[in-house]
């Protein structure tokens, strides 16, 4: 073999052998490394994709509830809501064990949710018939469309933790922080608005 140039081909077989063996085991253990680092980010990602599924499904029907008590009292019905199961949706958030949720930020967005789903589900039962009495059901729907803005925030701040934690860390938490500047200079915006006006 003609390689004189490169060091190894001048070594003998047992000596190339060991390189060999040395460079491929090195391989072996950074491969033994990356996979359950691997596995475990994509566990994370699906644990938090199940949270914010759960969160978004939840905004999505206040938000519709809100639509719908709306109409109701437009034309003076009874509302009806238009998906059915936000009871198990409430019990889902309630039953979440606390010691599974994969960050901390999670734990108190949802607190907050289940704060709000119960506001929502008490709006929702006061306005709902078509027997109360107009000024009531307005400050119903009032609440169920706080609490409805509220679960669309709370699932935004849930998307922005997926971001950050299921992408390469760097560029998620810039997402992140990116995100959270945006809801800042959003809500200074809104206060200098309501105190100067």
């Amino acid at each position: 073999m003609a390689c004189d140039w490169i060091g190894f081909c001048s070594l003998k077989e047992e000596a190339q052998a060991a390189w060999a063996q040395a460079v491929l085991s090195v391989f072996a253990i950074g491969v033994a490394i990356y996979l359950p680092h691997r596995d475990r980010k994509a566990e994370l990602r699906r644990r938090l994709d199940v949270y914010c599924t759960l969160l978004g499904t939840l905004s999505t029907q206040a938000k519709m509830d809100a639509e719908h008590l709306e109409r109701a009292i437009q034309i003076g019905g009874d509302a009806t809501r238009p998906l059915d199961g936000w009871q198990k949706m409430v019990d889902a958030i309630a039953s979440c064990p606390l010691h599974d949720v994969p960050d901390h930020r999670l734990v108190l967005l949802l607190s907050d949710a289940g704060i709000m789903a119960g506001m929502e589900g008490e709006a929702w039962n006061r306005g709902r018939g078509a027997d109360v009495i107009p000024a009531e059901r307005r400050r119903a729907l009032r609440d169920l469309k706080i609490a409805a803005n509220t679960l669309r925030e709370i699932h935004e701040d849930a998307v922005a933790i997926r971001n950050e934690l299921g992408s390469s860390t760097w560029i998620g938490a810039a997402r992140y922080r990116a995100f959270r500047l945006k809801r800042w200079l959003a809500a200074k915006r809104e206060k200098e608005g309501t105190t100067g006006a």
